[in-house]
């Protein structure tokens, strides 16, 4: 290597791509060039000749880690809410189209309708949704309305004073506080009981919310992203759901496909599941076998 030699290469290279894994061959086994090289950012370092049993083992293990890495740096972005559609799989059409929509979205403020089967990833895409716009980064708060006790609703979404009814011994902000400045997902929106429907229509026409015991209005900055695996409007149909309502949540709906309508994305969904557990539970696992 003319003016250098592989160490210079990686000083060079390792600043640039952080997350780039490097094997270095090397002629010299000292301890001074190993910690060199290890300073330099490399991963691991084999000392020629070269044992092809120890360049695997190397192989497998920077291949691994990769695999953790990019794992881990999904969940760490989903946890600080700036997840994007890049940590979507959305190879096929039906799921592009979907995401194309999740981000027209994002650079509103508008309230959100996700429609789909049960285990589609409407949550994921509501955290794409946060994470796409001017909200990323802020609270993305959850609640599943098809889980809580019917007399607990209210107080779980808007709080309570305490004292304010048996067993409430202390103050708690609600979810739509605890969502300020964020995202407020409401779950299986069409479980809610008919006399917190209205409660919620009137929380997104004003703003504010009224904490159960204060008698005092209390302004919130909450961007509403609702998701039903029920059809909201044959609820609607049946006097089950608010038609106000259901005209204030539906501004800007959004259908993410069911595997069946996305088969493009069967594969490198099962591999992306593949390459994660093989690093994880340390099993050689290479591929998936074509089918017979």
């Amino acid at each position: 290597m003319p003016g250098g030699d592989g160490v210079d290469v990686l000083r060079k290279v390792s600043p640039e791509n952080p997350s780039l894994l490097v094997v270095v061959l090397t002629v010299q086994a000292g301890v001074d060039t190993v910690v060199e090289v290890m300073r330099a950012g490399a991963l691991d370092y084999i000392v020629k000749p070269v044992s092809f049993d120890r360049l695997e083992v190397s192989i497998n293990n920077a291949l691994k880690l990769a695999t953790l890495t990019g794992e881990v740096s999904r969940l760490a972005r989903r946890a600080a809410n700036i997840m994007d559609r890049e940590d979507l799989v959305a190879e096929s059409p039906a799921m592009r189209r979907t995401l194309e929509l999740a981000q027209r979205a994002a650079a509103s403020n508008i309230p959100i309708l996700i429609e789909g089967n049960s285990g589609v990833g409407k949550e994921v895409v509501a955290h794409v949704i946060q994470g796409s716009g001017a909200r990323a980064g802020k609270p993305f708060v959850v609640v599943n309305c098809g889980e809580i006790p019917d007399n607990l609703v209210e107080s779980i979404l808007f709080g309570y004073e305490k004292g304010s009814f048996t067993g409430a011994t202390e103050r708690r902000a609600g979810k739509f506080l605890e969502a300020n400045g964020g995202t407020l997902f409401l779950d299986e929106i069409g479980e809610l009981k008919p006399e917190v429907q209205v409660k919620l229509l009137r929380v997104l026409q004003s703003g504010e919310i009224d904490p159960v015991g204060t008698g005092k209005p209390q302004k919130v900055d909450v961007r509403v992203i609702s998701a039903t695996n029920q059809e909201l409007a044959v609820l609607v149909s049946e006097g089950r759901f608010r038609e106000d309502l259901y005209y204030r949540l539906n501004v800007f709906p959004i259908v993410v496909p069911t595997l069946r309508d996305r088969r493009e994305d069967i594969r490198p969904l099962a591999e992306r599941f593949l390459r994660t557990y093989s690093a994880t539970e340390g099993k050689p696992i290479r591929g998936i076998a074509p089918r017979g």
